[in-house]
């Protein structure tokens, strides 16, 4: 659930890993969103969205969130 994505973000955080501004909260509905959205695509559109796409997608989108909970970019 969120809020147990949201307590790591947070250790994060207090762990200078992380922007002091960060919405844990928010990040991690984020997070699972994403990761719902993924997995609905997987299963409305096995052929066109397969799982080898969704885990370079999601690499890739992760980079792009490390980026910006760290760097502010």
């Amino acid at each position: 659930n969120f809020q147990t994505i949201a307590s790591e973000l947070e250790l994060l955080k207090a762990q200078g890993l992380l922007r002091a501004d960060v919405d844990s909260v928010f990040e991690a509905k984020t997070i699972l969103a994403l990761i719902d959205g993924f997995g609905l695509n997987l299963v409305l559109d096995p052929e066109g969205f397969g799982a080898d796409l969704s885990s370079q997608k999601f690499e890739s989108w992760v980079s792009v969130l490390i980026k910006r909970l760290t760097l502010g970019t």
